[in-house]
């Protein structure tokens, strides 16, 4: 499994490195006035990006699948513990997060940024250079609107619970939860009870099943 994360890691920076040369190369042709060669290599220029996003793609999946997998593994051969999950704290962890128009990527069709579905992407989208571009010639004609001030909340929770496990106290702390706490706190108390499976060799590898909240 190593040698391919390291696999993928070097296909992407080949691309990203061959991205930036077919970009450099197009912005000579254009200030040269050779616009022929230029349509030549920013078609060109499409093949990395293709290139980049499938393998990031690809390496989201098999770490998606890899975490399936052993959530399988600790349903099938863990200890399996009951939790009554009226009695979880629910830890909620907000953050504003401050932006201008200036910070949504242009033709993206969007006036405002919403909080992001997943823990891994960014406060702010990534921005192309053209996109920058275009942002940048749209606050000379109308400041205003580019630089007012814009806001969306951040939200996300865990929740813990501390249960008698092997005659001690041990606290089990759920995956982040992109939810607000009287969201789940709602849907907590619909489902009652919950379960957490604990590989019986090593306590600290445990899954707190909580898989119920994607149905919702």
């Amino acid at each position: 499994m190593k040698l391919k994360a390291i696999f993928h890691d070097a296909f992407l920076f080949l691309g990203i490195a061959i991205e930036g040369l077919l970009l450099l190369q197009t912005h000579i042709f254009m200030e040269k006035g050779k616009f022929g060669y230029m349509l030549v290599t920013g078609s060109l220029a499409i093949v990395p990006i293709a290139i980049i996003v499938w393998v990031m793609r690809r390496k989201k999946l098999q770490e998606k699948k890899i975490k399936e997998k052993h959530k399988a593994f600790l349903r099938s051969k863990g200890i399996t513990l009951k939790v009554d999950l009226n009695s979880c704290e629910i830890c909620e962890s907000k953050q504003n997060i401050h932006y201008t128009q200036m910070d949504v990527p242009a033709y993206s069709f969007k006036t405002r940024l919403y909080s992001p579905t997943s823990l891994e992407e960014p406060d702010l989208p990534h921005q192309s250079l053209h996109s920058q571009e275009i942002n940048a010639c749209e606050a000379l004609t109308n400041p205003d609107r580019m630089n007012e001030p814009l806001s969306y909340e951040r939200c996300h929770c865990i929740v813990k619970v501390t249960l008698d496990y092997r005659g001690k106290q041990t606290q089990f702390v759920s995956e982040p939860i992109i939810m607000d706490r009287s969201s789940l706190g709602v849907f907590l108390a619909l489902q009652k009870n919950g379960v957490i499976y604990i590989n019986p060799k090593d306590e600290e590898d445990y899954f707190f099943d909580l898989d119920f909240l994607k149905q919702e």
